[in-house]
C-alpha cells in the first residue's frame, strides 16, 4: 500500500487526496445518503490527517485508517442528525413562539410600573434600588440611611401590595 515517507509532505499528501477522495466520498455517501454531507466527511478527515500528518506518514496501511476516520465521522454525522431531528420534532409539537400574545405581558408589567409609580416615594426608592439597580440590602440602607431591617421591611410591603394587586386583578379576570 502508500508509504507516506517516500517523499515530501505536500506531495505526498496531494497523492493521497486525489487517489483516495472519490471512493472516500462514495464511502461516506453510503453511510450519509447526503452529497454535501459526505464531502463535509471526506474534507474533514483529509484535514485530520494533514494536521496529524506524523501518525499517518509511518502507517503501513494509511488507506484503512482513511476509511476508518470517514466511517466514525459519518456515524458522529448520524448521531448529530438523529439529535436534531429529535429537537425539530418537538419543536414542532410545541406552540410557536411567535403565536404568542404579548399583549398580555405588556398590560400586567405596565400595571407592575404602575403600581410601583404609586408607591411612597421611600417605598418605591428602595424597591428600585433593590430590585431595579441591584443594590444589596445593605447597600440601599447606606444609600437612604436606614437600616437594613428598615429595608427589608419596606421591600416586603411592596411586595405584599404588589401580589395583593395582582391575585386581586386575575380573580376579577376569573383567571
Amino acid at each position: 500500500m502508500e508509504k507516506f515517507g517516500e517523499m515530501d509532505r505536500y506531495a505526498q499528501f496531494d497523492r493521497v487526496f486525489w487517489k483516495y477522495y472519490d471512493r472516500l466520498f462514495h464511502h461516506a455517501y453510503s453511510f450519509l445518503r447526503q452529497t454535501e454531507n459526505a464531502h463535509d466527511v471526506v474534507n474533514d478527515t483529509f484535514e485530520i490527517i494533514w494536521k496529524d500528518y506524523g501518525r499517518y506518514a509511518e502507517h503501513p496501511n494509511p488507506a484503512s485508517y482513511l476509511y476508518a476516520i470517514v466511517r466514525h465521522k459519518c456515524l458522529d454525522a448520524l448521531r448529530r442528525r438523529a439529535i436534531h431531528d429529535r429537537y425539530v420534532d418537538a419543536a414542532k409539537s410545541e406552540p410557536y413562539a411567535e403565536a404568542y400574545d404579548y399583549t398580555d405581558y405588556e398590560i400586567k408589567m405596565e400595571a407592575v410600573k404602575n403600581r410601583i409609580a404609586a408607591f411612597p416615594p421611600r417605598t418605591r426608592k428602595v424597591f428600585i434600588l433593590c430590585y431595579i439597580d441591584g443594590y444589596t440590602y445593605r447597600q440601599a440602607a447606606r444609600q437612604l440611611g436606614v437600616s437594613v431591617n428598615t429595608v427589608k421591611t419596606t421591600l416586603s410591603r411592596a411586595l405584599k401590595t404588589l401580589r395583593e394587586t395582582f391575585d386581586r386583578d386575575n380573580r376579577s379576570k376569573g383567571r
